[in-house]
């Protein structure tokens, strides 16, 4: 379906309203900080990998023997690997580990069967989205999240307000927030 509106109108105010100060934007993602290796950084580099910073960690967003295209559809009919050594992972336990993170996600964990997941999020107070991020049951009280590099510090501190909140009314929850390395 074709819009009704004239292109110049749509890059006009896509000017002035999306990207208003093209360069504070660019300062703002810009850093002097040489990114991270991940653990598959020398994987990613021996084959091909054209990496770039992304959260503060070099990662591919091609390879050199294959098209974007060719990415995708090899990725559809067998399968491939994504490097979550960047992102943050974390352990949270305890026998209110369940309701604790349903007060902050909109999953329904409770009806998960231990050994599986869920794709999430953690939503904001007025019903927008503060990160999208999966969390695995891996048993009764053990869950295992891993949610994206970009946004550790809002999603450590909402797991944290939570559990600390849940602790302040006596309750059974802890969080564990493991590093790269792990």
């Amino acid at each position: 379906m074709q819009s009704s509106i004239p292109r110049h109108v749509v890059r006009s105010w896509c000017r002035r309203v999306l990207l208003p100060n093209r360069t504070s934007l660019v300062r703002h993602f810009a850093s002097d900080k040489t990114p991270n290796r991940t653990a598959l950084y020398e994987f990613h580099q021996k084959h091909g990998g054209k990496l770039v910073d992304f959260a503060g960690y070099w990662l591919p967003v091609q390879y050199t023997d294959q098209s974007i295209i060719k990415s995708h559809l090899y990725t559809r009919e067998y399968g491939s690997m994504f490097d979550v050594s960047h992102m943050l992972q974390t352990y949270l336990r305890g026998k209110d580990v369940i309701s604790c993170f349903e007060s902050i996600c909109t999953a329904d964990i409770k009806g998960l069967r231990n050994g599986t997941g869920t794709l999430t999020v953690f939503p904001n107070a007025s019903g927008g989205i503060l990160d999208d991020l999966i969390v695995n049951r891996v048993a009764d009280d053990v869950l295992y999240v891993v949610s994206n590099a970009s946004r550790k510090d809002v999603d450590i501190a909402n797991m944290s307000d939570a559990v600390a909140s849940f602790k302040a009314k006596g309750k059974d929850v802890s969080v564990e927030f493991l590093s790269s390395d792990d």
